[in-house]
Order: C-alpha cells, then structure tokens, then sequence
C-alpha cells in the first residue's frame, strides 16, 4: 500500500513538473541603470508611494523576443516575475515591477534612462521586448511578505544594502495557474555590475 502511495506521489510530481514550459529561454539583462526616487515617482506614478524612504532605485531592463503578454493572455496565466539573492533563492528580494514598455511610450523609456537614452535608442534591437523591474538599493523595512506579519511563523523580507554589500541579483520572468505555467531562463545581475552602477553619478 505504502509502495503504491509513492508511486502515486512520484507520479504526480512529475507530472506537476511537466506542465511547467520552460519559455522563453533567451531572457537576458539588456540594460541597468540607477534612478532616484523623485524621477521614478515621475515615470511610474503612484505604484510607488512618496511615504518610502529609499532614495535611489536601480531599474534592471529584462529583454526577450517573446511576447510574453499575448503569450499570457492565450493562456490565461497572470505574468509576473521572481528576484532574489543568488545565493539564497528562497529569499525574494523586494522590489518593484514588472513594468512593460510599450512601442509608443518613448517619454516613459526616457524616464527612465535619462541621459543614456539617446545613445541607447539607436542600439536598440526591436525585435526584442522589455520588461522593467525596480528595486531600491537598500531596503531597511519590516515588511511581511504575505501582509500578514502577526501571524505565527511570519517571513519578512530581508533587509539590504546594495551599496554597502553588492550581492549578485536573480531574475526569472513567468506566470502559472492551478499548477500550469512558464518559467524563462535565470539571467543574474552580478555585484560587480551592482558596484559600478552605485559608483555612477
């Protein structure tokens, strides 16, 4: 009986497993920049509240050929994304996103790039899609991460300094839904990368 329990169990972890797509697999870190609350406020509304203490954010410009908001909608899987220290996959970063530029919103790229964004609109290769996520360089806050911080056994995101400790960054872009889903391929931003971002002025 206890044999037939695990070949059930087996089965259905692997068949769990299965339903995951692997797509899309060409995700990569096109572009990182460092923007300061007060612009970022300008470019990305209210999602970020004047109340937040951090001054600086570092936007990290997620590319891939796929078009993952039709993709989403054929499929009826909610987009959204992963980050997290390398070193610790099961401690999400906390962050802002995903922001999707669109074709025509070219005052919100330019927000958000600044200075750079002359120079990089020419190297743009169009046939990829971008995708924006925020994260701010320290984070000092006991935030809950499930709003739930009473609660027996409550996990917090853990605090960071970027600027202090450069840590290598993870991302993966996705969606599920009732155990169906996509997963991209992991892209890292590493500490070196970090370092010279926080070193820019």
């Amino acid at each position: 009986m206890k044999l037939i329990k695990l070949i059930t169990v087996l089965f259905a972890v692997t068949f769990l497993a299965s339903c995951i797509t692997y797509t899309p697999k060409d995700l990569k870190i096109s572009n990182v920049t460092k923007i300061d609350k007060e612009n970022l406020l300008l470019t990305v509304g209210e999602a970020i509240h004047h109340s937040w203490i951090e001054g600086e954010f570092i936007v990290v410009k997620l590319s891939t050929k796929k078009d993952l908001i039709k993709y989403t909608q054929k499929k009826s899987y909610p987009l959204n994304y992963d980050a997290n220290f390398c070193e610790e996959p099961d401690s999400p970063l906390h962050t802002f996103g995903l922001y999707v530029e669109k074709a025509s919103d070219t005052s919100k790229l330019e927000a958000i790039l600044g200075d750079n964004y002359s120079n990089i609109i020419n190297a743009v290769d169009f046939s990829y899609l971008n995708y924006y996520v925020l994260i701010p360089v320290y984070f000092s806050k006991d935030i809950e991460i499930y709003g739930r911080p009473e609660r027996e056994n409550a996990v917090f995101y853990k605090k960071y300094n970027l600027i202090e400790y450069p840590r290598d960054l993870c991302f993966k872009i996705g969606g599920s839904f009732f155990g169906l889903g996509f997963r991209s391929n992991s892209v890292v931003l590493t500490h070196e990368k970090i370092e010279q971002i926080m070193s820019e002025k």
